[in-house]
């Protein structure tokens, strides 16, 4: 029997799984809501600085992050470790952007973390 967080987990995982074009639209729209009220606050311009540079090759280690949770994680927590992994690219190009980057960056990770969570609920087993 799972304690508090992993049954939480195990029960989220559970309605991902049941639930998935409807998990799928709600975090795309949540994502690109998110990056659209970042982007109406940020300043015109922005410049590639090391930070952007740290906060990209999380984005990029991403993917493979992705997959290896969705094919080796715990069975009951499987989904649910995927999707938040999968979410990761875009709150790292947010917190590039809201850093100085350029938009681009912020939704570069948007389309990466929408297209990690769309392959999720193609590929993802059911629990």
């Amino acid at each position: 029997m799972a304690s508090g967080p992993q049954a939480f987990a195990a029960r989220l995982s559970k309605f991902l799984s049941e639930h998935r074009l409807a998990s799928f639209l709600v975090t795309a729209a949540a994502l690109v809501l998110m990056a659209e009220a970042v982007r109406r606050v940020l300043p015109n311009g922005g410049q590639v600085s090391v930070l952007t540079g740290v906060l990209l090759a999380p984005m990029a280690y991403a993917p493979i992050a992705t997959v290896y949770t969705l094919r080796r994680g715990p069975q009951p927590f499987r989904l649910v470790m995927a999707w938040s992994v999968g979410v990761t690219p875009a709150l790292f190009g947010i917190a590039a952007a809201l850093n100085g980057s350029p938009a681009i960056v912020m939704w570069g990770g948007v389309l990466l973390a929408i297209a990690l969570v769309g392959w999720i609920v193609r590929t993802g087993k059911a629990v």
